[in-house]
């Protein structure tokens, strides 16, 4: 993949999280607010970067 198709997954991605579609999990003990991406969710999108 190149830049731009990086970036617009990442926009992507970005969308679908603002809208609820993708969960994140907080991920405690850290310095600031982190959160990632469940289990579920980096299958998911694991699967779909193969296609």
């Amino acid at each position: 993949m190149g830049f731009y198709d990086d970036m617009q997954r990442s926009l992507q991605e970005a969308i679908e999280i603002e809208k609820g579609n993708i969960q994140l999990t907080e991920k405690k003990g850290m310095p600031a607010p982190t959160f990632v991406l469940t289990e579920k969710e980096r299958e998911f999108i694991k699967k779909d970067k193969t296609k």
